[in-house]
């Protein structure tokens, strides 16, 4: 099953036996990060300035979002602390942390344990309902035998499975590996359990490693993947210096503090003309699909990026822009049902020794096109609103069309009987054989 679909029917399931879903429980999770705020300037152009855009969060937490009226960039404010921030992701001891949260049917009860409490525990007819519930959803699933035979043909070409290899990963190294040498040094902040390294060490004989919060993404890397990882973030400065050919942050820039520090961080790790690779979803091209506050806005993302402003960031962290795209991901990721959305911003650039011109954004254009994608969003919604209301009219029209027929006499319905008429026989019939 795909991973997007799964985590579906585990929320599915999840709401039918307890009545909360898995966004309860997210949201019950990150509400302890609002115990510990703080205010802080733009990352990018360090004004203090700003417009409120968003008082929400996906979660329906508390949050206030602001747009810089110097520099366009989007970001939370105020926001959790750095040390909220740290438990949030290094959190969970030998499990996961509240970031990194298995959704699948193998985990239901450790998703409960996190809302209820560490005492709780599923009762024997939950566990039946579950085993059925899951039993139904995978032999009715075609997608299951699928799924088994691309992770066969993946393993026939790279000898490893999807389950360490998946498809952007592949996706990522088909992109960037001609502006990588062949068993060259490749490195990623927050790179979790290393499945983003693992083309680069097997189909590019590339030395791979990377630094990443959670003790336990860092136990199986290693064990799992073999590939070694530091614990910690990107501000450890016993990272190495001046060593590698490429630096990844994928889907990762957003979650970060400081995230123009952290571009700093991979400018100081690549070797002199290493290449940089960023990508993210653009917020502002986000928001005409998902809406502002509804997907985009997040507790555990302080900042949002369009592709102007993190082009801008990229280049005052010390780097030349090579390629900069807003893609569509449907088509390389491990789902593909829904229609093409483009809005992944990727970005390749090169590590320059000399000063970059920044190609500031306007903020009133980044404004605006903020206010474009929520009034696409809010037609769109409408459009959909209005087809629902279509359908169910036609729905009412064909249930009158049926309670008048079984209302009429019935002579009109040639040998049909009647519900009521029908009734009133079979008590007749049973009083007769009383």
């Amino acid at each position: 099953m795909r991973r997007r679909k799964r985590a579906k029917r585990v929320s599915d399931f999840l709401r039918r036996q307890y009545g909360i879903g898995w966004k309860d429980i997210s949201a019950k999770l990150r509400s302890r990060l609002l115990e510990d705020m703080e205010t802080v300037p733009c990352n990018l152009c360090g004004e203090t300035s700003s417009i409120e855009v968003a008082r929400k969060d996906k979660f329906g937490l508390a949050l206030t979002t602001v747009v810089c009226t110097n520099c366009g960039l989007l970001y939370l404010n105020p926001r959790p602390t750095a040390a909220s921030y740290r438990s949030f992701y290094e959190g969970g001891g030998t499990g996961d942390s509240v970031y990194h949260r298995r959704i699948d049917f193998d985990h239901v009860e450790d998703l409960l344990k996190t809302y209820y409490g560490d005492d709780f525990a599923m009762d024997a007819e939950a566990k039946a309902a579950l085993a059925t519930y899951r039993e139904t959803i995978e032999a009715s699933n075609p997608e299951v035998q699928q799924e088994k035979l691309e992770v066969a043909e993946a393993k026939k070409e790279t000898g490893i499975s999807l389950v360490r290899m998946d498809y952007y990963a592949r996706h990522i190294y088909d992109l960037l590996k001609d502006h990588v040498p062949r068993g060259g040094r490749v490195f990623e902040p927050g790179a979790s359990w290393g499945k983003m390294l693992m083309p680069w060490k097997v189909l590019h004989d590339c030395e791979v490693s990377g630094v990443e919060p959670k003790a336990e993404a860092v136990r199986v890397a290693k064990e799992r993947l073999g590939i070694e990882l530091f614990q910690g973030f990107a501000d450890d400065p016993s990272l190495p210096a001046d060593a590698c050919d490429l630096v990844i942050n994928t889907r990762t820039i957003n979650h970060m503090l400081d995230p123009l520090g952290d571009l700093r961080h991979a400018w100081r790790w690549l070797k002199d003309g290493g290449i940089l690779f960023v990508d993210i979803q653009d917020a502002i091209k986000e928001a005409g699909y998902e809406g502002f506050e509804r997907n985009v806005v997040e507790i555990d993302h302080p900042y949002m990026f369009s592709l102007n402003t993190l082009t801008a960031m990229v280049q005052k962290a010390g780097f030349e822009i090579v390629e900069r795209d807003i893609a569509e991901l449907q088509s390389v990721r491990d789902w593909d049902d829904r229609p093409p959305e483009y809005k992944q911003i990727r970005i390749i650039a090169r590590k320059s020794g000399d000063p970059v011109a920044v190609d500031w954004p306007d903020p009133l254009r980044e404004l605006a096109a903020l206010v474009g994608s929520e009034l696409a969003y809010d037609e769109r919604l409408e459009a959909k609103c209005a087809a629902l209301r279509s359908r169910n009219a036609e729905w009412k029209t064909r249930y009158a069309e049926l309670k008048s027929r079984n209302r009429a006499p019935q002579h009109e319905q040639g040998d049909q009987t009647p519900v009521p008429a029908a009734i009133a026989k079979l008590k007749a019939r049973l009083s007769t054989a009383k």
